[in-house]
């Protein structure tokens, strides 16, 4: 779907991957350690940080799955005198739902093992597994480290199975022999 600003946005949603996660990070303290928002330490700039950082996996994913349906659709749903939005929602999003998940598991993916701008970000109220564990080996506990990296494996193991067995259902049962 065309609509103005489109590339721009495209852009500034990419802008996020191409800056280290450490100079996010510390981006981060700067922007939200005083005034109005003050965010520092709290569950809120995690979140922020999450979704701004993995927000390009979606997007892009989004944009591909789009790309590939066919404009005579969404033209027939416009004929049909259905707006915008009853398009995006009832032809679009279905037809993109499963590319937009597997983009969803990405950033998950991406999310859970995140180092590099959290480590700036996390407090002892809101701690997160990635920084433990790093905190764990740097202090010499590797024992420890090596138990609660498994411990991560085994759950993103698990998400993953089950968001894949989700997915799984959502997708059309395709007939043998059908045309």
């Amino acid at each position: 779907m065309r609509f103005p600003g489109r590339d721009a946005l495209e852009f500034a949603s990419m802008l996020s991957f191409a800056v280290p996660g450490t100079v996010m990070g510390i981006g981060y303290i700067l922007a939200f350690n005083e005034g109005p928002l003050f965010l520092t330490g709290t569950e809120t700039i995690l979140i922020l940080a999450f979704v701004f950082r993995n927000m390009p996996v979606g997007i892009r994913s989004g944009i591909a799955a789009v790309h590939q349906i066919d404009v005579a659709l969404e033209e027939a749903s416009i004929t049909l005198r259905a707006g915008a939005w009853t398009t995006l929602r009832r032809v679009v999003v279905p037809l993109a739902r499963l590319a937009l998940l597997s983009g969803l598991i990405f950033a998950f993916v991406r999310a859970m093992t995140a180092v590099s701008q959290v480590i700036f970000l996390v407090s002892p109220a809101h701690n997160l597994i990635t920084a433990l564990i790093l905190s764990w080996v740097e202090y010499g506990t590797i024992g420890r480290g090596a138990a609660l990296s498994a411990v991560l494996v085994v759950t993103l193991v698990l998400v993953i199975a089950a968001l894949y067995l989700f997915t799984a259902r959502l997708e059309p049962e395709q007939e043998v022999g059908a045309a």
